[in-house]
Formats: C-alpha cells, structure tokens, sequence
C-alpha cells in the first residue's frame, strides 16, 4: 500500500505515518522500506501523533475542542458584524450599524470592539450620555479600550492635518467629519474644520464650527488668528480685480478668523462702499476703530481714512487718521492726509495746522509743502 501510493507522483514527497498493531513490527519494517516516514504503534495517543506530525511537517499544531470551536466560530461571526457595523457607520446608515452591533452581541456577547461600535453610533446621534455608558462597558472588558477609541479619532485628525496642509479641502473636510462622527470631539478637529471652511470662504460654516469649539476652549480663536493675513490678502486680490462679493467673503472670514481684525474690518468697509452699502461700510469701519489691536501696517488706517473722505464721511476719515496717529505720532503722511480731510471741508485755517505738522516732521515733504502754499494763496485772495 505505501508503495503504491509513493508511486503516485504527487505523493513522493507526503509524510506518510504507517500506523501498526503490537506484534506488527516486522509489516512496519517493511512499510518503513517502502516509503512511509514513520511508524507508530497502536493505540495511539494524540499527544504522540501530534509531536510526530509536528516533526514530520515542521510546524505547529494546534488542536482546540469542540467548545473551543464554537467560541471561534461565535467570535468570527462577531467580528465579521463588527466591520459590517463600522462599515454601515462610515456611509452614515446609523440604524443598520446599531443592528450590526447589536447582531454582535447576540453571537459572541459582549467585547470591547461591539461596545464601542455603539459609542460611535451614539455620539454620531448626539447622544454623549449613552455613549459614555457603553465606552464604560468597553473599559471595563478592556481598560485600554478608551485609549484604543481615542487613538482612531487622533489618526483621522493627523490625516485631516495632512490633506488641509497639501490643499486638499475637500478630502481634509471629510476626514474631519469622519473624526467627529467616531467621537474625535477634539478641540483640534474643530480647528481643522474651521480651517476648511474659512478657506473655502465658507463664513456661515466656519462661525458653527467654532462656535462647538468654543465650548470645549473658550481661547480657541487664538488658534484660528493666524489665517487672518490670508484671507485679508485674498481679500485684496480679489478687490484689486473687481471681484466684489469674494473680496467681501475672504473679508467677512477675516473677521471671523479674527474679530478684532482692523485689516479685515477696513477691507470688508471698502468692499461695502464700492458695493453700494453705506451703512454697512460704515459699521465695518466703525468696528476697525474700535479695535484695541495694533494692526501690522498702520497705513491700513490710511487706506480707510482716504475712502471715508471720498464717500464724504469726514468723521469716520479724521478717526482714522487719529487712530494711526495714536500709534504714531511722528509718521508726516498721516498728518498731511488729516489736514486733506479739512480742506475737503473748506476748513482752510485747520488744514495748515496739519499741514505745518506735516512739514515739521519732514521739512522736505513735497506734497505737504505744496499744499500749503496753494492754501495759503486761496486765504490771501
């Protein structure tokens, strides 16, 4: 028997046992001499087969019990729902993720994996409580199961950061999103999230966002401050090319990146009045005087007050030039430009006050000299 089946070409190389009774030796001699690779006497103990087996093959066996195969089969099956349930969460189908995990449960009882699933599901509906209650279940069956749950939601947040610093916004966003939804409720996410949206000039989305992130850190527009100069300088981009309503959106998002933003404030005042929209330009500029913050170009100041005084808004025009003013007092073109807001009120005695300030800081002052003299020629005739 042994062989013939050693003659068969896909068997020349098949461990082969010849297993023998006892008086049976000299039939397993023979066997031995035909190509069988061991020999084993009956009865046969498993432990012998096994150590025999795991010789002949070089590997490991391992051999479970029928209740043991069971309890695989049960945590197969849980697994297996596990994923469906994570799977139906990521499309967003919260009901049928419920039942998966819910299926899980009823097949292998309770697990960390199960309990969390629901923890997702739970704060994906808003309801913190009950997700708090099942993530106490899950530590209780493994007490690193809160970290391991913080630890998806960190990953997401790092690939979020990841995709919003290469520009992809789109994808950025959903990974935000896919964050939140596994309980990622992260100050960072927010912040990301914010990012987004400011830079789609999303300015509705972006309040909502830090509004939610704003309950976790009070402190967290500090943060989002930094986008301010972009979206002020997509601003000018888009005003310097006529293009109203995006100047007026990066504008409005610079504002909100940062409310005391005088840069932000005085572009959004611009853009309005060139829009048509006198109260609200004068409300923008009003909001940039108001500002307790020293803005990097002091000019900026400059830039509201000469559009103030074409609009004929003389008092939101001598604000402005005060208020650089009180930030330096020893810049001559800021005077000369107050003393032009006189002269467009006719307040001739006024304007060379100005004007002589102007002139004692920079007796070379071209313009502020030649002013002068032509109002002075208008008071002598």
């Amino acid at each position: 028997m042994v062989a013939k089946i050693r003659s068969e070409g896909k068997n020349t190389k098949s461990p082969i046992i010849y297993m023998h009774q006892a008086g049976e030796e000299l039939a397993a001699q023979k066997a031995v001499e035909s190509g069988a690779s061991a020999t084993l006497k009956r009865p046969v103990e498993e432990r012998a087969l096994r150590e025999l087996t795991e010789s002949l093959l070089d590997k490991y066996i391992l051999i479970v019990s029928k209740g043991e195969e069971r309890d695989q089969e049960n945590q197969s099956a849980t697994m297996s729902e596990v994923e469906r349930g994570q799977r139906l969460l990521e499309r967003g189908d919260l009901e049928g993720a419920e039942a998966a995990f819910e299926g899980a449960m009823m097949t292998g009882g309770g697990s960390s994996d199960v309990f969390c699933g629901l923890a997702e599901v739970y704060l994906a509906r808003g309801d913190k409580e009950a997700a708090e209650q099942v993530l106490g279940e899950a530590v209780r069956i493994d007490p690193a199961a809160r970290e391991k749950f913080d630890g998806r939601n960190l990953a997401l947040l790092h690939k979020g950061q990841e995709l919003l610093s290469e520009g992809k916004l789109n994808e950025a966003e959903d990974t935000f999103n896919k964050a939140l939804v596994k309980g990622g409720e992260f100050c960072e996410v927010y912040v990301g999230l914010s990012e987004v949206h400011l830079r789609k000039i999303d300015r509705e989305a972006a309040e909502q966002v830090i509004a939610e992130a704003e309950k976790l850190d009070p402190g967290v527009r500090d943060r989002i401050k930094r986008l301010e100069s972009t979206l002020v300088s997509q601003g000018n981009e888009r005003y310097q090319k006529g293009e109203l309503d995006g100047a007026k959106g990066a504008y409005e998002c610079a504002v909100v990146a940062n409310d005391k933003s005088v840069a932000g404030n005085v572009g959004l005042g611009q853009t309005l009045q060139a829009m048509g929209d006198k109260e609200g330009s004068e409300k923008a500029f009003q909001k940039a005087l108001e500002s307790e913050e020293r803005p990097e170009d002091l000019h900026i100041y400059n830039k509201m007050g000469i559009t103030a005084r074409k609009s004929k808004d003389f008092e939101t025009a001598l604000s402005s030039y005060d208020r650089a003013l009180s930030f330096d007092s020893g810049d001559p073109v800021l005077h000369c430009n107050k003393a032009m807001v006189y002269v467009a009120q006719s307040q001739f005695e006024e304007c060379l006050k100005w004007l002589d300030k102007a002139l004692e800081l920079d007796s070379e002052f071209a313009e502020a000299a030649g002013a002068r003299k032509k109002i002075q020629s208008l008071l002598v005739k």
